[in-house]
């Protein structure tokens, strides 16, 4: 299973790009790449 999911953390009052990547179960591999700084 391969599956790309993007989101972003509004939930925690902070304004990033959530990139996981879910590659052959049961191997996960989350990249989150922070495009504004958190208050």
């Amino acid at each position: 299973m391969k599956g790309i999911v993007r989101g972003s953390l509004k939930s925690l009052g902070i304004n990033a790009l959530v990139k996981v990547e879910i590659v052959d179960l049961p191997q996960c591999i989350i990249n989150v790449d922070c495009t504004q700084t958190p208050l």
